[in-house]
């Protein structure tokens, strides 16, 4: 298993991505999750703090909200912000 890395995840507000990231979370990697909108964003953190602490989410869980990926722009704008982070796509 992957341990004390940073990852990135889209589509982890549901679904299998969610399980994996309360399954990346339990081994202690930084992980950042892309998020569309402050609604979803909202309703991912009262389904994540069920398994996690709020200080060990603070610790372990990055959110970039407000980020569609099927826009080049926005695309382009994760890139930029993880070029030479060594984050696992």
């Amino acid at each position: 298993m992957i341990k004390n890395k940073n990852i990135l995840i889209t589509g982890g507000n549901s679904g299998i991505g969610f399980l994996a990231i309360i399954n990346l979370l339990k081994t202690q990697n930084n992980l950042f999750i892309v998020i569309k909108s402050e609604l979803r964003k909202n309703n991912f953190l009262i389904r994540i703090e069920k398994y996690f602490d709020k200080n060990y989410l603070k610790k372990y869980l990055n959110i970039i909200e407000n980020c569609d990926l099927s826009d080049l722009y926005n695309i382009k704008k994760i890139k930029n912000y993880f070029i030479g982070k060594n984050i696992f796509l």
